[in-house]
């Protein structure tokens, strides 16, 4: 069950799909939207020489940049007000100046999922390390996440990533708990395990969902996640990939898995990150 949803707003296309995602599960789960604003203005406008190269710098000044962020990040909040009001969705939005990721982990304490186009980070350079400031808002406890791509897709086609390990494990049945799309078509995949190992591993995934009342298929695969994940999800035209075995990485250092993180850089369908 969820009831409280937060969102982050950068702005970007992401930002817009993020918004319809939002009011499309508020609507279903009778829930309430809280949005914040990720434009912090010290990365923009203090000292960028501290972070980039002179170069950057001297065309950030140019062209002052931070100008146009500031314009997408108002209008997406305005088209976010507008939105939420049409469907009779409650909403509250927090526009911070400063550290805006501290107040995205302070706000998750009472929310049930983040929805975030965390691939906006990279394609946009919205933040200096978007790798490192994602590894940080994990290891704060910030998930499940749900990952929007930069276009909307309904959700029909759920591919679920599993390896046995406790990590996927979690994230499948977090998925399967929280019921966010509970009529769309499941396929549990186990990467990276021989076949007698795998099958057995399905089977056992197969019945856990089972008893929440969902009948998934199953399919084996011998290469690992980072190498197949993607194009599985392509060959099977899912529209969500489920995953949480990177998150192991994240606890142990500053960086992401590298199958998380190449994920979040390419992949063209949302994502559902959990434990």
């Amino acid at each position: 069950m969820i009831k409280r949803i937060l969102l982050a707003l950068g702005g970007t296309p992401f930002s817009n799909v993020a918004v319809r995602r939002g009011i499309e599960l508020a609507q279903a789960h009778g829930a309430s939207l809280v949005a914040v604003t990720i434009l912090d203005t010290r990365y923009w406008q203090t000292d960028p020489g501290s972070w980039m190269s002179a170069g950057q710098a001297a065309r950030l000044i140019e062209t002052q940049p931070w100008i146009a962020a500031q314009q997408r990040v108002e209008k997406v909040v305005n088209e976010f007000e507008r939105a939420c009001s049409a469907a009779r969705v409650a909403f509250e939005i927090h526009r911070p100046k400063e550290q805006p990721f501290e107040v995205l982990s302070d706000s998750w304490r009472y929310c049930d999922l983040v929805v975030f186009g965390l691939r906006g980070l990279f394609d946009y350079n919205l933040v200096p390390e978007p790798e490192s400031i994602i590894a940080d808002l994990i290891r704060n406890g910030v998930r499940p996440i749900l990952a929007v791509s930069n276009e909307y897709r309904p959700i029909r086609k759920v591919l679920i990533a599993y390896s046995g390990s406790m990590e996927s494990a979690k994230a499948m049945k977090q998925f399967v708990q929280m019921r966010l799309w509970p009529q769309a078509l499941m396929k549990i995949t186990c990467f990276g395990r021989e076949r007698v190992e795998s099958e057995r591993l399905l089977a056992d995934a197969a019945s856990y969902c089972q008893s929440h009342g969902l009948s998934p298929m199953t399919e084996s695969v011998e290469t690992s996640a980072r190498s197949s994940l993607l194009t599985h999800a392509q060959a099977m035209d899912a529209d969500l990939i489920v995953m949480g075995d990177s998150f192991r990485h994240v606890l142990l250092r500053n960086l992401l898995g590298d199958t998380m993180s190449d994920l979040i850089r390419v992949a063209d369908r949302p994502l559902f990150l959990s434990h």
